[in-house]
């Protein structure tokens, strides 16, 4: 899912405008607003997989715990 917005907005970036060069079609607010929306999905994934690894370790110690006795 990542990987195709990236892809998808790299190939935005690099799309022909009459008097410029492929690489820099993008001006800089353009790239700017790029890195800041990569950064946030990025963020928000770490985010879902700290949460995904604390719900798996919660349910693992609850497990194990029952089969302690004390």
């Amino acid at each position: 899912q990542m990987s195709s917005t990236v892809t998808r907005r790299i190939q935005w970036c690099r799309q022909q405008v009459d008097g410029y060069c492929p690489g820099f079609s993008c001006n800089k607010h353009k790239l700017g607003d790029f890195v800041i929306h990569f950064m946030e999905e990025i963020d928000k994934e770490i985010s879902e997989m700290k949460l995904s690894v604390n719900a798996r370790a919660r349910i693992m110690a609850e497990e194990l715990l029952k089969n302690v006795r004390l």
